[in-house]
């Protein structure tokens, strides 16, 4: 979330990560299209659905695999777990 606010600090820690391998960054570039339409109820941030996926699945003419979905789903329930971790940090920061 910082290096998407352009943070440079965060920016050159993304760039410093290795590479993903081959066989997973498909899943990776997947996750990041199904998050960028991730639905905001208003009252935080909510787990991406079987049926959010299975609509882009649709649109853009993939069917995934039973093991590709699962990544994905796996993948984006850590996302929000860390995501809930640092935003408990902030608040708990705060004065």
């Amino acid at each position: 979330m910082q290096a998407e606010q352009g943070e440079p600090d965060a920016i050159l820690e993304l760039e410093a990560l290795p590479p993903l391998p081959p066989h997973g960054a498909h899943l990776w570039q997947w996750w990041i299209e199904l998050h960028a339409s991730r639905p905001n109820n208003g009252m935080g941030l909510s787990p991406l659905s079987r049926q959010e996926i299975r609509l882009w699945e649709e649109d853009e003419g993939r069917q995934l695999l039973m093991w590709e979905r699962r990544a994905i789903l796996s993948l984006d329930a850590e996302w929000l777990r860390i995501t809930s971790q640092q935003s408990n940090k902030r608040e708990a920061a705060k004065p």
